[in-house]
């Protein structure tokens, strides 16, 4: 990392992902708070800013297109304990008793 340029970091910066950035940004920061590096490589004020794509739930509308299109009954179910619970499909799945309170 050390024989890393500035130039090379900033057009690596612009080609990824705003995860990546994140990513780039901590361990540029660990490794000057360790003092792997003599100085940092981009100054704080000059790092890129991260710019998030908008998101947003999906309205009531689209969650009945999509549970009348489902042939599934299981599945037809699991979507609905999403949209009632709240949660994302992933979040559901990993749900466990010992998660409620």
């Amino acid at each position: 990392m050390i024989e890393t340029q500035a130039e090379q970091l900033l057009a690596c910066l612009q080609a990824v992902t705003v995860s990546t950035k994140g990513h780039l940004r901590k361990l540029h920061n660990f490794y000057l708070s360790m003092n792997w590096l003599p100085w940092p490589f981009i100054p704080k004020r000059l790092w890129p800013e991260f710019r998030f794509q908008p998101t947003r739930a999906i309205i009531f509308e689209q969650h009945q297109l999509i549970i009348e299109r489902e042939k599934n009954l299981e599945r037809r179910n699991f979507y609905e304990l999403c949209w009632h619970l709240g949660g994302s499909q992933s979040d559901i799945a990993n749900f466990k008793a010992e998660d409620v309170d």
